[in-house]
């Protein structure tokens, strides 16, 4: 051994000692190693021998000892042969690896450098890493199998050197050869190794092997691509089903370019390219039959001879790799096709697993291969009926749609049409377009015609698609428009030029960012990762679950997008709107979210690692609880999540088959506030069924278009009494169902306006075509000049806050702008840019000479203290305007929907602690000016009586009668308030940390909402028991009364009035339709308020609170419900 001075210790992890097999067993090794082991491609396969090993700047030295020992044992070259599988059980997973049975040669290799370097640590395990897995997981008898068949073949080569690796510092930290160190100086010449595998190849046919080879550019003018998933199901036997999938593949005409399939394993990889046609046609292809697949189901790629390609894999998740080919060409920057194979799963979670997949691939395409034509083809997985985000469908175009223009014909797994979809569907049966080819819009790619294949038997539970794509422009090939009605006269306006609205949309906001989408992405399943439900701790760190099993099986979620992100609409200023739809009471719920979200705060804030999560960052700014639909205000991140919750456990028993439910079915009879809060879904759910699929692109173009423009006339704040997301929405979609699915959205901008601008809103409602039921709707003759009708029931005006004064400036903005596209105005100058405080709205500032202003101040106050108070001032506005309605009803004022600020001064500028809101009037009358003022003084009363809110030791507001001279001469908008205060807990400290799943009084705390069937399947102690309608003491509330009365079948709401205390004018009825239960809304009346139910066919009183009377229920002194 060399001199024990100066031996370098065995510090480094940037350096090591190893074995390297030959390159092609590198080769072989590593094409299974891509997507199981996690140091793949940072390291080769190799076998260890010293780790870490000595530090870099030493290497020289190491070296020298190495050869100097090595040199005195004169050990000879030896056999090594890989013929055994096992596995090293480390703390979080398992290490499977390829070992050595017979190991003598290579424990003295071991032995003699250990020496050099004075390592007296653990013995040498020779072992060769394949990838690691969960504990006693599924993967682990994965890696076994598959390292078996690895072996079958025999790994072996002849050893007769050892390799010094070096961590490179510029190629992402790969391990790089340093030296190559033979056994003995006098040894005759060897082939010195190599590291090789790292990157994936693509595999010529030629000579009767496949080998790997680099293809030659080429100019191919088109292509025809097409996917199949050729099923991989251990009940249906790849042996019966292959003459019928080799039958299938082989028909498809015209001979496909370039061949995608999903579900490739070993056996039907091996089949495939065994069979001489298959080698004569598809001469290139991604995977060696020698070699062992990395995943249970594959991608692989075939392509014909001129179509050479190189490829590699993109990890979107565990197992879940796409394909990237890459076409060579002469002239312009390669052809990219993204074959993938999506998350399979119908549900709410598997859809935004999709969407996570698709947004990666689409992030790694953008930033490597930006200037390059794509094509994404694949099991896409995604249902018929789930839409795209428009993040998506913005760059791609679907091939089908682009041909056929709607989805009929296009499904390709059809259990009703297909044995084997029989088989293996789940529980939904309906058609599903899972396969799909895209191709991206904008880079010189044309759909020339698209067809399905397999459909007589395929031999699997798919068919497939074909399609041809030109490169440049080309006509269509095939085209059923048979069925495309032709756009009426009312609506048949100029196309206009699609591609600069979207231009001047991006300009103005209109769609969120790149960073903006990714974050809002995450939402729901930030959201799930906090309400997850796992067994409590004790002190100690264990698991205490022998309790919480029982809850554990019971208490349900289900987390959706609605609202603009929902319709894929969203804006860059826009909020996420989240549904969560439980089995458990409202109540229960928020007290677990209270809990759940101040402990991922916690964490995060915590100074302790093991409590960090990959969570952002996630704090409550609001809980608005006494609202008609209570809602938390949220910060994910960096995004605005505004949560509402729906108690419906029936719901969440058919949650697969929402989307195909009559509106009329019993799961939707719920309490009036569950379906409130539901319909906010179930409308998305409706709209995007009745919107054809190809006019979905342009609808989405269109509502951004509009929102745009309504904002700069300032008539976007439902709130207010102006138009809002949903209104926009229903306004469109029942002008985009008079068009033609072909339609493009400059069109339906300009059906918009011509239908809107002279619509006769006193004496019609809108109303969507096959949707809406508009003989259940009894309009208020003088409380509603606006009706825009819900799709879903029951049947509401959706713009309960619009009055004479908002409706008003809409329809005159409608007007303008109609009249103004018919000019032949560009869409930009129509909108009037320059956002809130533009054109639009200083033009509005020079008209009026009179203006009521409503002056806040706040100091010393938290923001959420201040932003209750705005609130609230807000939703009083609606009022003013009544007010004024009342004593002028023929004197109209221009109320503005934002708050604003003086921009020349500094501290109001920066803080927004002094703001004002305000509204305009053409001309007053001196005596109509005395009338305004009554009503102003009277206005900033009621603000400043009002305790809830107003606390004048750290707040003012002024309402004053003004004219232009005291307005700020430069307006602005408020900046945000990021002052880090949330919402303050309004629960004991000493209750502050318990979460009611780990309360041990959890069984009897919850309140769970389910049907009768899931109360039977519950433990003996969740079961509870059932309210029996059994004449009681107790009054029934008259909160129960209302909604029995609304939601039961057999009782007529129409025939019902509800009698009121008011507190000026005593007892009043109102029908019971017409009641108002959002505390915004002007007729706003609590229902403790509530003296009685009266039927209004024959008189008799139902329900009374003073002789507690129930005929409903039969509570109090009642004898039985009618």
């Amino acid at each position: 051994m060399a001199g024990n001075t100066s031996i370098p210790s065995l510090s480094s992890y940037a350096t090591a000692l190893v074995i390297l097999p030959p390159p092609h067993i590198q080769q072989r090794i590593n094409a299974f190693r891509t997507g199981n082991d996690k140091s793949f491609p940072r390291w080769t396969a190799h076998l260890t021998l010293l780790f870490p090993f000595v530090q870099p700047e030493l290497l020289p030295r190491a070296s020298s000892l190495i050869r100097e020992d090595l040199s005195k044992e004169n050990i000879p070259p030896f056999s090594i042969k890989l013929d055994k599988v096992s596995r090293f059980k480390q703390r979080e997973y398992d290490t499977v690896y390829l070992g050595v049975s017979e190991d003598g040669n290579l424990r003295h290799v071991y032995d003699t450098l250990a020496k050099v370097f004075n390592y007296t640590g653990r013995p040498a395990v020779p072992h060769l890493t394949l990838g690691q897995a969960q504990h006693w997981d599924n993967s682990l008898t994965f890696l076994h199998e598959k390292g078996s068949m690895l072996i079958q073949d025999g790994i072996e080569w002849e050893m007769c050197s050892v390799v010094i690796l070096r961590k490179s510092a510029a190629d992402d930290g790969k391990m790089e050869i340093y030296d190559e160190i033979p056994f003995s100086l006098n040894a005759p010449p060897f082939l010195p190794v190599a590291i090789t595998g790292l990157l994936p190849t693509a595999y010529h046919f030629q000579s009767s092997n496949w080998s790997p080879s680099k293809p030659l550019p080429q100019r191919p003018s088109g292509l025809h691509i097409a996917t199949f998933n050729i099923l991989h199901d251990p009940n249906h036997s790849l042996n019966d089903r292959f003459p019928r999938l080799l039958s299938t593949i082989l028909g498809v005409q015209p001979i496909p370019d370039i061949l995608c399939l999903q579900e490739v394993t070993d056996e039907a990889l091996r089949r495939l390219l065994s069979v001489p046609i298959i080698q004569s046609t598809w001469r290139w292809c991604t995977h060696d039959p020698c070699n062992v697949l990395p995943d249970e189901r594959n991608i692989v790629v075939l392509a014909r001879e001129d179509f050479g390609f190189t490829w590699e894999p993109v990890k979107l998740r565990k197992h879940k790799p796409a394909a990237l080919i890459s076409l060579p060409n002469e002239d312009h920057s390669p052809l990219i096709i993204a074959v993938v194979h999506l998350t399979a799963g119908l549900q709410a979670i598997h859809h935004q697993t999709k969407l996570e997949e698709l947004n990666s691939l689409i992030a790694v395409l953008q930033q490597r291969f930006h200037d390059s034509p794509w094509i994404m083809a694949g099991d896409f997985n995604l249902a018929t009926s789930q839409s795209v985000p428009s993040a998506i469908s913005d760059i791609f175009q679907d091939a089908w749609l682009h041909i056929h223009l709607f989805e009929d014909g296009g499904a390709t797994y059809d259990p009703r049409a297909n044995p084997l979809a029989t088989l293996t569907m789940k529980k939904d049966s309906s058609p599903q377009r899972y396969d799909r080819i895209w191709v991206r819009h904008e880079k010189d790619l044309s759909v020339t015609s698209v067809d399905i294949f397999g459909k007589d038997d395929s031999g699997s539970d798919h068919n497939g698609v074909a399609a041809h794509i030109s490169f440049g422009t080309a006509e269509i090939m095939t085209t059923d428009t048979s069925s495309v009605a032709p756009v009426t006269e009312q609506v048949a306006l100029s196309n206009g030029d699609d591609e600069q609205l979207e231009q001047f949309i991006r300009r103005e906001g209109g769609f969120p960012t790149i960073s903006q989408s990714e974050s809002r992405s995450n939402v729901v399943s930030a959201l799930q990762k906090i309400f997850a439900i796992a067994p409590p701790t004790t002190k100690t760190g264990k698991e205490e679950d022998a309790g919480f099993t029982k809850l554990h099986s019971v208490v349900r979620f289900q987390f959706v997008p609605v609202g603009s992100y929902g319709l894929q609409v969203d804006t860059q200023d826009s909020d996420v709107d989240i549904l969560v739809v439980g089995n458990i009471s409202p109540k229960s719920f928020w007290s677990l979210a209270r809990t759940r979200l101040r402990r991922s705060t916690s964490r995060l804030l915590t100074g302790n690692p093991s409590d960090k999560t990959d969570l952002p960052e996630v704090l409550l700014r609001r809980f608005i609880k006494d609202a008609s639909v209570p809602m938390m205000e949220l910060t994910i991140g960096t995004v605005h999540v505004d949560m509402q919750y729906c108690s419906a456990a029936k719901v969440l028993e058919v949650w697969g088959q929402l989307k195909v439910l009559p509106s009329n079915d019993s799961v939707f009879l719920l309490p009036a506030s569950s379906l409130r809060t539901l319909n906010a879904y179930r409308v998305q759910l409706a709209l995007l069924r009745v919107l054809p699929i190809s006019s979905l692109a342009a609808f989405r173009l269109a509502y951004r278009a509009l929102k745009i423009h309504c904002v700069s006339e300032g008539i976007f704040s439902s709130r207010l009494g102006y138009l809002g997301g949903i209104h926009l929405t229903l306004l469109l979609t029942r002008v985009v169902l008079q068009c033609s699915p072909g339609s493009s959205a400059s069109q339906f901008i300009r059906a918009f306006f011509s239908t809107y601008a002279e619509w006769d809103w006193a004496q019609h409602a809108v109303t969507v075509p096959g949707l809406t039921n508009s003989t259940s709707y009894s309009r208020a003759t003088g409380r509603e000049p606006m009706v825009i009708l819900s799709t879903e029931k029951p049947t509401q005006n959706v713009v309960q806050n619009a009055n004479q004064h908002t409706l008003r400036v809409i329809v005159a903005s409608f007007k303008r702008a109609h009249s103004e596209l018919s000019a032949g105005r560009s869409w930009e100058d129509v909108c009037a840019t320059g956002g809130i405080c533009g054109y639009t709205f200083k033009r509005a500032l020079q008209r009026h000479n009179c203006f009521i202003k409503i002056d806040l101040s706040i100091w010393n106050s938290s923001t959420v203290e201040a932003r209750a108070w705005v609130s609230y001032v807000q939703s009083r506005l609606p009022h003013l305007l009544v007010l004024l309605q009342s004593s002028l009803p023929h004197c109209y004022a221009r109320l503005w929907p934002n708050r604003f600020v003086d921009a020349n001064d500094p501290g109001d500028l920066a803080t927004g602690l002094r703001s004002f809101y305000f509204a305009g009037f053409d001309s007053l009358t001196s005596s109509n000016k005395s009338k305004v003022q009554a009503i102003v003084f009277a206005f900033e009363d009621e603000l400043q009586r009002d305790q809830r809110y107003y606390d004048p030791s750290n707040m003012f507001v002024s309402v004053s009668l003004v004219d232009s001279t005291h307005l700020p001469s430069n307006i602005t908008l408020p900046p945000e308030w990021v002052d880090g205060d949330i919402d303050p807990d309004d629960e004991s400290p000493d209750d502050a940390e318990i979460d009611p799943l780990d309360d041990p009084d959890a069984e009897e705390a919850f309140t769970f909402l389910s049907s009768t069937q899931a109360r039977k399947n519950r433990p003996p102690a969740l079961r509870g028991s059932d309210t029996p309608h059994i004449p009681a003491a107790k009054l029934r509330t008259s909160s129960d009364i209302y909604n029995r009365i609304m939601w039961d079948r057999e009782l007529n709401a129409e025939d019902y009035v509800i009698g009121y205390e008011d507190r000026f004018s005593g007892l009043m009825e109102t029908p019971l339709l017409n009641w108002k239960r959002d505390v915004v809304d002007e007729e706003f009346v609590p229902f403790h308020r509530v003296m009685h139910f009266r039927r209004r066919s024959d008189g008799l009183l139902v329900w009374d609170r003073k002789n507690k009377i129930d005929l409903i229920f039969g509570s109090g002194i009642g004898q039985q419900a009618p």
